[in-house]
């Protein structure tokens, strides 16, 4: 059986790392980011993000995550982040989409808010 919740935690621990090819292996190729703003961002986007430092995730408090169903991870985080210049800490609430493939489960997409 799979635990989607530790694939979740992974890669919360991996973007605050700042780990990006182990964060990759986590996600489909064509995997995609919504914003809280509703901004879509692909997987090479995401990651070039992360690495260029335009996000940079300092450090992520868990405060509640529940698989909701087979596919599907809602987690609630505190999270401290530099993004695009500007530093801050929200409340992001992260649902996240996973597919089964032939590496294993995968992060399909995430739709990001707050909460």
């Amino acid at each position: 059986m799979n635990n989607l919740i530790d694939l979740y935690r992974q890669h919360v621990t991996l973007m605050v790392a700042g780990d990006t090819a182990a964060l990759g292996k986590l996600l489909v190729p064509d995997f995609y980011l919504i914003h809280m703003t509703g901004m879509r961002q692909s997987k090479a986007e995401w990651l070039a993000a992360i690495d260029n430092g335009d996000m940079h995730y300092h450090q992520a408090q868990e405060h509640h995550v529940k698989q909701l169903n087979e596919h599907e991870v809602l987690g609630q985080d505190q999270v401290d982040a530099t993004i695009w210049g500007s530093r801050g800490t929200w409340r992001l609430q992260l649902h996240a989409y996973f597919v089964e493939t032939k590496q294993g489960w995968l992060i399909e997409h995430i739709k990001a808010g707050t909460y």
